[in-house]
């Protein structure tokens, strides 16, 4: 379903990687090339090579893809496009209660499955949003286009409207953290209040870009 909001393009998302992705991926790992021994100094040098072989032999064999896929399709899942980007959300709709929607922004490396216990647990009471940081997990980047700090604010800024808000609560952790501060530099009339942890940096002067 799409459907066309306050300018703003967005459609229903469903996951389903293929299994011949999946197998892809498991014939490449079984195919990795070890370098020979050389010691056992723990982590002085880097990962030790029988850590590194458990993890390979982890993802190979042991995670099980689907559970994790029938945990994502089991929240709403949206892709809205945006300044050429194509944004993918998470949203879900609380008792409201006059409460202000909140959006929350994950960091690098991670992603939106990071955030979402607590969007749950958030729910109940107020409508949360729960983007893909641009190039991250299912949203994608535009050719030629700025991913900075500055630019996902805008785009968050962007979704927020396109979802109907117009004021509302920011938290962020690591890059997300970077971002909602944007996000309420830039926009004060509409950022209440921003949450933030694992601030990059702490902040001392440096802001990023």
């Amino acid at each position: 379903e799409t459907r066309v909001t306050e300018g703003m393009k967005t459609r229903s998302y469903r996951v389903e990687v293929p299994e011949e992705a999946l197998e892809d991926l498991r014939e490449r790992l079984a195919r990795t090339r070890w370098p020979d021994p050389d010691g056992d100094d723990g982590w002085e040098s880097g990962p030790p090579g029988g850590d590194m072989k458990d993890l390979a032999s982890y993802w190979r064999d042991a995670f099980d893809w689907r559970r994790v896929e029938s945990r994502i399709n089991a929240f709403p899942n949206f892709v809205a496009s945006i300044g050429g980007h194509e944004i993918h959300y998470v949203h879900l709709s609380g008792a409201g209660n006059g409460r202000l929607p909140i959006v929350l922004t994950h960091g690098w490396p991670g992603s939106f499955l990071e955030l979402l216990e607590v969007a749950s647990r958030l729910a109940p009471e107020r409508d949360v949003v729960v983007p893909s940081l641009p190039g991250y997990g299912f949203s994608t980047t535009a050719p030629g286009e700025s991913a900075a700090p500055v630019r996902i604010a805008e785009l968050w800024a962007e979704l927020m409207s396109g979802l109907g808000y117009s004021r509302f609560v920011a938290h962020g952790g690591d890059w997300g953290a970077t971002i909602s501060t944007r996000l309420a530099l830039r926009y004060p009339e509409r950022v209440a209040a921003i949450h933030l942890n694992y601030i990059p940096g702490s902040y001392a002067p440096y802001l990023g870009p």
